[in-house]
């Protein structure tokens, strides 16, 4: 399964397979009303944290990109379930945080670094999006990486609150977009190239 998955990454078709491919399901939202059923979805959010720590045991640096931008989907999904929010967001972004997480498992190449806008987010601040976007591609984003993953999923997290209820609710995650880019920022101009860092040990 995974060799196959793998070569279809390569032909740039996977992303049928990978839908198929999704098992990490929350009940739908009218059954979220008894000790059962939220456990069994606490259990969902387990299984996918479990892969998670899966790909660093084996591995995959926590700061990396993807690994990290597949632990802020799952995170900001928790946050809003655990918030009671009856959209369809939870599930959505779970899905993205699952989508990577088995890219990653297949060892499939490229990995995305687009993020979608899930549950029909608001693109909120494009100057940080534009940010995110030359910080992904400069000399120091490999310092820079786990914050402007996060910055990005926060943004869309923003941008769904924001739809949902209105700007207040919006700014505390466009806050955290802003806090996390500032950061990476600071991090990647601090970065030194591989080959300098080997000469200075």
């Amino acid at each position: 399964m995974m060799n196959m998955l793998k070569q279809l990454f390569a032909a740039g078709c996977a992303l049928p397979l990978l839908a198929l491919a999704q098992g990490a399901a929350l009940a739908p939202q009218a059954e979220r009303i008894s000790d059962r059923v939220i456990q069994q979805d606490h259990a969902a959010y387990e299984r996918l944290q479990a892969r998670i720590k899966g790909l660093n045991d084996g591995g995959r640096r926590v700061a990396d990109y993807h690994l990290s931008k597949a632990q802020c989907w799952l995170d900001v999904s928790f946050h809003e379930y655990t918030r009671n929010d009856r959209s369809d967001f939870p599930q959505a972004a779970m899905s993205e945080s699952e989508k990577l997480i088995a890219a990653m498992e297949a060892h499939a190449e490229p990995l995305p670094s687009e993020t979608p806008l899930v549950n029909g987010a608001a693109r909120l601040r494009p100057d940080l999006w534009e940010r995110a976007h030359g910080l992904k591609q400069g000399a120091g984003f490999t310092c820079a990486a786990q914050k402007t993953a996060c910055a990005e999923v926060e943004l869309v997290h923003a941008g769904n609150e924001f739809n949902q209820q209105q700007w207040r609710h919006a700014k505390p995650y466009v806050q955290i977009a802003e806090d996390a880019l500032a950061d990476a920022q600071t991090l990647a101009a601090q970065c030194l190239p591989p080959a300098r860092m080997k000469r200075g040990r």
